[in-house]
């Protein structure tokens, strides 16, 4: 995962999970926030049941070791 700025390309903000990429982002404007929790999976929109569904009926998605796979209704 990763972010950008829109004003300093050079620098991105680069994680191997949501949380930890969104954990950069809170350490680097710290200074103006009070103490947040990260939430990643929020934070990149893949918390959202519609994009869990896509998620999980991508191919391949069986083939992963640590994937729960999950119900939808």
């Amino acid at each position: 995962f990763e972010i950008v700025s829109d004003t300093d390309l050079s620098q991105p903000l680069v994680g191997a999970t949501p949380d930890e990429c969104h954990t950069k982002l809170l350490t680097a404007i710290s200074p103006m926030l009070c103490n947040l929790m990260p939430r990643g999976a929020h934070f990149f929109g893949v918390s959202h049941p519609t994009i869990q569904n896509l998620i999980q009926s991508s191919p391949g998605t069986r083939r992963l070791a640590l994937y729960k796979s999950q119900r939808f209704e």
